[in-house]
């Protein structure tokens, strides 16, 4: 009987080593003679569900399978349902073991269960999405948390102590989500004894030494700032704080010296009015900038900013915006990441984002791709959600234009699954000296800057 094949963290030599040490090699088929690098260089050829069907054949091509789909994977959202986990609907339980985000959409405790029947060993990150978080659900899914470094909660409740029932049993807890509705309408928004989560606010009162992301959105209210004012004192680890726009209008943090890397800001509805996104400009510089504290790097989410607003914003760093008018593009020579909404790529704007290093298309044209590539020597990655007009990129034309830029850098392009296989399939270069192409689903979740997932789930 072959033996697992090992990840290659667990090898001291992943060129030496083979996929299987199996003792009959002359009687083994002859894949088992591969070694690691080569499966994976064969199994880029297959799509997704292809992959997780060849981990079927057996247990020893399972754990192949599964170790490609860590590596080249490592994006993919999977729901868990009741018999099994999906991703695209379709139901992948060969991947089990090697899923690294798992989400419950489901308030029936089926899903919960399930998750006793595997041990789940590489999930770190937990979404829950518009549930009651009860003491048996939490129960099933303990052996998941103990290990889990994030977790994201959407419209959740949870009777009794927050962290009593839930937090204490994520140790390794970095990252942490909380979305805030309030549906019930003689919910008193004002009243202070609301909690954002479970029985009470207790759990701001505590400190979460490993915590370093930290995301409140929704329903913030004045009669909360007391308590985070406590816990951003207690928790000074925490270096990445998501909100949206009203959270800077209910009131200034006080007497907490808010000291970060990363300030995110979600407009959504009436922040994108001009005059509530320039009364947010300046909460936040009476609450972070001018008072207390300081933040390396701001990251905006609006639906339109014109160069006015440009101006005040001159911190920005990472812009997710519907479009960008060449305008505007004029007062953001610092910006690194550049995330475009719609179709509507403007080409004016290209020249004067020089240092920008990232661009995330939501629809886009190889003609538009060409002109990024072309024209910013800086850039280093393009995200495509969706590629207009064909399936097919041509990498090696595209790093002819590159190789014209002078002191270009090597560009990335992500794309998804369709354009990926089509483009290996048609026989095109993949990956030249100065233009490569990768799955889309590759980027790690903590290092892609596209945070769509929580304009998703809030806005």
């Amino acid at each position: 009987m072959a033996e697992p094949v090992k990840s290659n963290d667990e090898r001291e030599d992943n060129n030496q080593v083979a996929v299987a040490a199996v003792p009959n090699v002359e009687a083994s088929p002859q894949i088992f003679k591969l070694d690691i690098d080569c499966c994976e260089e064969l199994l880029d050829w297959l799509s997704l569900v292809d992959l997780h069907s060849f981990g079927q054949s057996c247990t020893t091509l399972e754990q192949v399978a599964g170790h490609v789909f860590k590596q080249t994977y490592p994006k993919v959202i999977v729901v868990c349902g009741s018999d099994g986990i999906y991703i695209d609907t379709v139901q992948m339980n060969g991947f089990c073991d090697f899923i690294q985000h798992l989400t419950f959409r489901s308030n029936n405790m089926g899903p919960f269960v399930f998750t006793q029947s595997r041990s789940f060993k590489s999930v770190k990150n937990l979404g829950f999405h518009h549930m009651e978080l009860t003491c048996n659900k939490v129960e099933c899914i303990k052996h998941i948390l103990a290990n889990v470094e994030e977790v994201e909660l959407y419209g959740c409740t949870l009777n009794g102590d927050f962290y009593e029932n839930f937090l204490k049993f994520c140790p390794n807890l970095n990252s942490l989500t909380i979305g805030v509705y309030y549906t019930d309408a003689n919910v008193d928004l004002a009243d202070s004894r609301m909690p954002l989560i479970g029985a009470d606010n207790s759990w701001l009162l505590r400190e979460y030494p490993n915590l370093k992301c930290f995301t409140l959105y929704g329903s913030l209210l004045t009669a909360r700032l007391a308590e985070l004012n406590r816990f951003f004192e207690m928790n000074p680890s925490i270096r990445k704080f998501t909100t949206n726009g009203q959270f800077f209008l209910v009131g200034p943090i006080k007497d907490c010296k808010l000291d970060l890397d990363d300030l995110i800001i979600l407009m959504n509805g009436f922040d994108t009015i001009t005059f509530y996104l320039t009364n947010i400009y300046e909460k936040i510089s009476q609450t972070i900038i001018r008072h207390t504290g300081s933040f390396k790097r701001l990251h905006l989410y609006v639906n339109e900013l014109n160069k006015d607003e440009v101006k005040r914003f001159n911190k920005i760093e990472t812009l997710h915006t519907s479009s960008l008018t060449a305008d505007s593009a004029a007062g953001l020579t610092n910006l690194k990441a550049l995330s475009l909404g719609s179709d509507e790529v403007n080409h004016h704007e290209i020249s004067t984002l020089i240092n920008l290093e990232r661009a995330i298309f939501t629809r886009v044209s190889p003609v538009d791709i060409l002109a990024y590539i072309s024209g910013l020597a800086k850039l280093q990655q393009i995200e495509v959600k969706q590629l207009i007009g064909t399936d097919i990129i041509d990498v090696r034309k595209l790093n002819k234009e590159r190789k014209q830029l002078p002191g270009a850098r090597k560009v990335l392009l992500y794309v998804d699954k369709t354009v990926y296989l089509a483009t290996k399939w048609s026989g095109m270069e993949m990956d030249c000296d100065l233009v490569g192409m990768k799955r889309l689903d590759s980027i790690d979740c903590g290092k892609s800057l596209d945070d769509q997932s929580i304009r998703k789930n809030f806005g």
